[in-house]
């Protein structure tokens, strides 16, 4: 019954100094778990500093565009091929996510109303929520 205790004690110590020198470690190593921080950083990091005004102003130029599954999305509304390509030519550029759900029509319509109007595209591709 002794030695039985005995093991217990061991392990408790090993999981107290387990635990113990994990603090250690992350006072003096890290800004957190895993070095990550909390994201409280003193005014001026610059992990913390605002974006450039010019990248702002310049993702607020291009009009947003979805295609999914369900349809076509122009800056979050649902909207018709015509109308995103009409919009987009007013700012001449636009972001396009396409999911993989997306119909493949609706996407050839709106590749080829864009290139008509000469509009820069941006163009990102997602998987659909079912995809692995």
């Amino acid at each position: 019954m002794s030695a039985r205790r005995d093991k217990r004690k061991q392990g408790r110590l090993v999981i107290a100094g387990a635990i113990v020198a994990m603090a250690l470690l992350l006072g003096w190593c890290g800004r957190g778990w895993f070095g990550g921080g909390d994201g409280n950083a003193p005014p001026g990091d610059s992990a913390q500093s605002p974006p450039r005004a010019e990248t702002t102003e310049r993702a607020d130029a291009r009009c947003e565009i979805r295609v999914d599954g369900t349809g076509l999305y122009l800056n979050g509304a649902r909207s018709a091929v015509p109308e995103a390509v009409a919009a987009c030519k007013q700012h001449g550029e636009a972001h396009v996510l396409i999911t993989g759900d997306a119909v493949y029509g609706t996407v050839q319509q709106l590749e080829a109303g864009l290139s008509e109007a000469d509009i820069r595209v941006f163009e990102a591709q997602r998987k659909s929520a079912g995809a692995p």
